[in-house]
């Protein structure tokens, strides 16, 4: 192999997973060398495996430099073992060893021991799905400036995201740059959380809340001040009726809409009445329920319109 030029090496080992990397590092001391160069280490996952803190303290030391652009990390919160993928000195190490990173993506990870406020100031796309965080855990990073850059942040499933959250993201000055947001299957957020966030977080363009306690009168709110929604995902959300198609009928950019779920209450004229009303409207999502019936479905199915409906 002392023929083949290093960048042809370097664009082999490219594909490997993070495990065969290191597993290859211990082959020859060629190899080991090899494993160092920066290219390999830009864009990082370890969510396909559980990593324990001591593995993570590891891999950062050894591999990780100012290359490092994503990472993606993955916890034990569905894990018998008592142990963590991250702490608050992880965080520190990252950003002084990283200080290009723009994207942290972390899973099922318990984070309530966590100071927000270590995260790199420097992050674009913030994902924390199924984690556990303590109320208003976000308030440190945005006192501190940690989200000025900060343009998609997504808390799936993160139960313990609230109102007070909400509240803190909003007093980023300016509303800050977020454009993409979703607590999809947070139900502890309420009205005035929905009233909070379409005060100040205007220039979201993406909304994802599937599966919360939304109303009729939050969407009025959304609806009203949200007015560069281009996607808006509400799959689920029982609490919506008709009423809320006067109010999703005022938002002009909206290209994406998902009202998919059984238990959703629209009814077939309204979500007719809502795509003749809709001019940019590109996909819809919706399904068989309560209310839809499959007679409904092939009648909304056979209006001539350019957006594609997908029936879930």
């Amino acid at each position: 192999m002392d023929s083949i030029p290093v960048s042809v090496m370097v664009r082999i080992f490219s594909f490997l997973e993070v495990k065969e990397k290191c597993k290859a590092a211990r082959v020859c001391k060629a190899w080991y060398h090899l494993m160092r160069e920066k290219e390999l280490w830009k864009f990082v996952d370890l969510s396909s495996f559980r990593i324990n803190l001591q593995s993570t303290w590891k891999i950062i030391r050894c591999y990780f430099t100012d290359a490092l652009k994503t990472l993606h990390l993955r916890g034990f919160m569905s894990s018998i073992k008592n142990t963590e993928c991250i702490s608050n000195a992880v965080l520190k190490n990252l950003f002084e060893r990283c200080p290009n990173i723009t994207e942290l993506h972390i899973e099922d990870a318990m984070l309530a021991n966590i100071d927000s406020g270590n995260l790199p100031p420097t992050l674009k796309i913030l994902k924390l799905k199924r984690c556990q965080t303590t109320f208003g855990w976000f308030k440190s990073a945005v006192d501190k400036g940690r989200f000025d850059h900060l343009h998609t942040l997504n808390v799936e499933r993160s139960t313990r995201f609230c109102n007070e959250d909400l509240k803190d993201l909003a007093s980023i000055p300016g509303g800050g740059k977020l454009e993409r947001l979703s607590f999809s299957s947070c139900y502890r957020v309420k009205q005035e959380g929905f009233v909070t966030m379409s005060e100040h977080l205007t220039h979201l363009t993406h909304l994802d809340i599937c599966r919360t306690n939304v109303t009729d009168d939050d969407m009025h709110f959304i609806c009203r001040q949200l007015k560069r929604l281009e996607s808006l995902l509400v799959q689920d959300c029982d609490s919506l009726t008709d009423l809320s198609v006067g109010s999703l009928s005022t938002l002009p950019n909206l290209q994406e809409l998902d009202l998919g779920g059984s238990s959703m209450k629209f009814t077939g004229d309204a979500i007719i009445s809502l795509m003749g009303r809709l001019h940019k409207l590109k996909t819809l999502y919706i399904s068989v329920s309560e209310t839809i019936t499959e007679a409904d479905l092939e009648q909304i199915q056979s209006r001539k319109c350019n957006c594609n409906i997908i029936i879930q």
